[in-house]
């Protein structure tokens, strides 16, 4: 049998609490950081997935714009770590993560 991780462990706990209809927004949220970097998860954050969409909540329009440009590798990089199907991502101005 396989040993899980703490990580993988933590993140099911989190879903079994959340709903598994919640599965890819905590998988997104949980794997931000290592898809876009450690500067950038700082600055923004998954917000909501629904319909094969991703929104990201950013801190401001530079951080915004920056994000606009690497949208496709954003997107591609989402599809080869997570194994999940995106079509877009959209991003809005959000001062700080409640």
């Amino acid at each position: 049998m396989l040993k899980k991780t703490s990580s993988s462990a933590i993140a099911d706990l989190i879903i079994r609490i959340c709903g598994e209809e919640n599965r890819d927004l905590i998988q997104l949220n949980m794997n931000w950081k290592k898809i876009v970097g450690k500067i950038i998860a700082e600055k923004s954050y998954v917000h909501k997935y629904e319909n094969e969409r991703v929104l990201v909540a950013v801190q401001n329009s530079v951080w915004l714009n920056e994000l606009m440009l690497k949208k496709t590798f954003l997107i591609n990089e989402i599809k080869e770590k997570l194994h999940m199907n995106v079509k877009d991502m959209y991003f809005f101005i959000k001062a700080e993560k409640i």
